[in-house]
């Protein structure tokens, strides 16, 4: 098994660039391309549930509760992810509510873009878009 030996600041810093922030970079670039009937389908794993958001409570119940919001938008999910990169290089991402894997932190963060893009593909005028 492997085990990351850099920094907790610079792990954070590199799996959120590659697995949250590069899915949303595709999207963005794709999306507009997308035909009626359209199907996306993100790659995430089981690590990516809401549980797994294990940081010191009540924190970790607030980070929860605003990444399960049907309210969540792009702009305050991208601002969650920079708060777990910032608090991982200060050293103090526990007491922020977030867990000790980044991996679990970039894929939490696909699910929830994956429920906003399909809010959004709700009410596009393409028809059918769906992404899962």
């Amino acid at each position: 098994m492997y085990a990351a030996t850099e920094p907790m600041g610079e792990q954070a810093e590199n799996t959120i660039r590659i697995n949250f922030t590069g899915t949303l970079a595709v999207c963005r670039a794709l999306f507009p391309l997308l035909r009626p009937h359209a199907r996306v389908c993100h790659v995430s794993s089981s690590a990516g549930h809401l549980s797994e958001i294990t940081g010191d409570e009540p924190a970790a119940a607030q980070l929860r509760a605003k990444l399960a919001a049907d309210t969540l938008t792009e702009e305050q999910l991208c601002g969650l992810m920079e708060n777990f990169v910032t608090t991982a290089k200060e050293g103090r991402y526990r007491r922020a509510g977030w867990p000790s894997s980044t991996y679990v932190v970039s894929k939490v963060g696909v699910s929830a873009l994956t429920r906003i893009q399909q809010h959004a593909f709700n009410s596009d005028p393409r028809c059918d878009l769906v992404v899962n």
